[in-house]
């Protein structure tokens, strides 16, 4: 039932880093919605710029990056 449950997104960890211009108070509410939602997911949250995004990415440093274009 673990594996299932980390299959499907309900359990384990997420490394999300996000640029400085989406460190929003609408980031804050969908990180707090997820929080309820999904409280088996431990979420780490990076700020860092979009080229270091890339980088971390490529690396498998994070596993979600988000920034403005």
């Amino acid at each position: 039932m673990t594996a299932q449950a980390v299959a499907y997104g309900k359990r384990g960890g997420l490394r999300l880093a996000a640029s400085e211009d989406v460190m929003t108070s609408t980031l804050a509410r969908i990180i707090r919605e997820h929080r309820e939602q999904w409280p088996e997911v431990h979420l780490d949250l990076l700020e860092m710029p979009a080229i270091v995004q890339v980088r971390a990415l490529q690396r498998g440093r994070i596993d979600l990056g988000l920034t403005r274009a």
